[in-house]
């Protein structure tokens, strides 16, 4: 009995991309091998590539000895890559997107302390952050790029909207500041896909 042919609908051979990212805080598990060999499968049928983005966005749990024992893993299950990259090497277009969306009235920087965010969110009630001014906001934002006291705040946090802005559970918290460099390079952000 052989494998099953899976599609991917609409995929044109040789223009499909895929990405595997594993976050290097860890060793390979048995998760990690569903998801790289599935890659693997379909960059092989539709002749497209495999990048391995390592996720190093929390810098306190992650190490380059994981980085390493996760491509060795990776070379174990016989996955051929194209290209390994790191979600920091892109910091740069990720920050200009996220002023591009404060500038849009999209996003806002919310500096309410943790425990009233909680109660917030747990009430339904609207973040007072939320009705700032798009001029506020950059320049909060901008305490953040700084790493001013201010910006370095556990609580001083970066959040995007899925839903409409008057919706207090459309937050997602997307970047913080975090006091740890990463193992591959130094930075003060943690990009997270929610709060």
């Amino acid at each position: 009995m052989g494998m099953p042919d899976i599609d991917l609908p609409n995929a044109e051979v040789g223009k499909v991309c895929l990405r595997f990212a594993p976050e290097p805080n860890g060793y390979f598990h048995i998760g990690h091998s569903k998801a790289a060999l599935l890659n693997k499968y379909f960059a092989e049928k539709y002749k497209g590539r495999l990048i391995i983005r390592f996720d190093d966005t929390n810098p306190a749990k992650e190490s380059n000895v994981f980085v390493q024992s996760l491509l060795k893993d990776i070379d174990t299950l016989g996955i051929v890559y194209d290209a390994v990259t790191f979600t920091s090497d892109y910091f740069p277009q990720l920050l200009k997107m996220a002023e591009k969306l404060i500038q849009e009235g999209k996003a806002y920087v919310d500096d309410t302390p943790v425990a009233e965010m909680r109660i917030e969110r747990s009430d339904g009630t609207k973040p007072r952050c939320r009705s700032n001014t798009k001029e506020k906001n950059l320049e909060l934002w901008n305490e953040m790029i700084r790493g001013s006291d201010q910006g370095k705040s556990e609580n001083f946090e970066f959040f995007c909207s899925t839903l409409s802005l008057a919706s207090v559970f459309g937050v997602r918290v997307v970047v913080c500041v975090v006091l740890t460099p990463n193992f591959s390079v130094l930075h003060f952000f943690q990009v997270r896909s929610a709060a």
